[in-house]
């Protein structure tokens, strides 16, 4: 399985939000969605081959929590 694969399968199977992010930005960030937040949980692994799997599972310490990936955009 390529990287690219990985990646996709990965993304498929976790949970992306978005919303307003915080701070600064005028009426305009009252009315747009400009936070993102993707949420990677240990589910997100199934189907991954097994090696895969726990290397991934390990390195982002799936076993302790989930992890959050944030991104806004700020005026």
């Amino acid at each position: 399985m390529s990287p690219d694969e990985v990646t996709a399968h990965i993304l498929a199977r976790s949970s992306l939000f978005y919303s307003r992010s915080s701070g600064p930005g005028g009426q305009h960030r009252d009315h747009t969605e400009n936070r993102a937040e993707l949420i990677v949980g240990v589910d997100a692994l199934v189907g991954l081959p097994a090696p895969v799997a726990a290397v991934l599972r390990r390195g982002l310490r799936l076993d302790r929590r989930a992890p959050r990936i944030t991104s806004q955009r700020d005026r």
